[in-house]
């Protein structure tokens, strides 16, 4: 008896931990789907993976507007993922091709019916 229920609670943990990695592989797939469009200079693909924008045409603009001037944007690590419900951070690396200096920045995703989408920043 005492087996069972040591299996049962590790099934359980395992479960667990697959649902988190599964969520937090799902996140970092819109994130490279994302700049994957913005180097294919697909802007409506990119707004695909973008949720929050008020004003759609705006908002493809001003992501033409910084790849204009970024060129290609190499994704090199999506890390510290953290997930709250529906809602989540990640800590995104890249490097621009006019720049041999890499940046990270904290990107927030919200979850919805489509799946998760990262959320618009002014």
């Amino acid at each position: 008896m005492r087996i069972l229920l040591l299996v049962c609670i590790f099934v359980l943990v395992l479960c667990v931990a697959c649902s988190t990695e599964s969520e937090s592989m799902g996140i970092e797939d819109v994130i490279d789907s994302y700049y994957a469009a913005c180097n294919d200079h697909d802007y409506d693909k990119a707004m695909d993976y973008v949720t929050g924008c008020d004003e759609e045409d705006t908002c493809k603009e001003a992501i033409e507007w910084v790849s204009s001037l970024s060129g290609e944007i190499t994704l090199e690590s999506v890390e510290n993922v953290v997930i709250t419900g529906s809602t989540a951070t990640a800590d995104v690396t890249v490097r621009t091709a006019n720049s041999e200096e890499s940046a990270t920045i904290e990107v927030a995703a919200l979850e919805n019916d489509d799946g998760w989408k990262m959320i618009w920043q002014d």
